[in-house]
């Protein structure tokens, strides 16, 4: 039975790891920015690349159509700030909003997911 599932899992979802799951999370970025980038969302992926010394970090940066509107707004010009959630590290990738304040409460601006917690990941963000 799991033998099927994981068929299924791959046709369907594409894989869970490796060059092959970035290859497919490319293609559907594509879709997606090309479906999305006229209303103001937007996706972008880089690669996790080490050469030597120098190393860069995988970064997943998403902007909705929705984020894109509260772009706009007062707020998100005044202040921004960042929110890691504990609760979203799946396969030790941090997950982190950009939020901006309202009186309804924090906004998204946008989602990363990254490889790294470390300063110069974020930066790149």
């Amino acid at each position: 039975m799991k033998i099927i599932y994981n068929k299924w899992r791959i046709e369907n979802k594409g894989p869970i790891n490796g060059e092959e799951m970035f290859i497919h999370l490319e293609e559907i970025i594509k879709n997606y920015n090309k479906e999305n980038g006229g209303r103001g969302g937007q996706c972008y992926l880089q690669w996790y690349k080490k050469d030597g010394c120098e190393e860069q970090q995988l970064v997943l940066t998403i902007c909705t159509p929705l984020m894109s509107q509260i772009h706009q707004i007062t707020q998100a010009g005044e202040m921004d700030f960042m929110d890691d959630s504990w609760s979203l590290h799946h396969h030790n990738n941090p997950v982190f909003f950009l939020c901006t304040h309202h009186p309804t409460g924090a906004l998204p601006l946008a989602v990363w997911a990254t490889s790294s917690q470390s300063q110069s990941t974020i930066s790149s963000c």
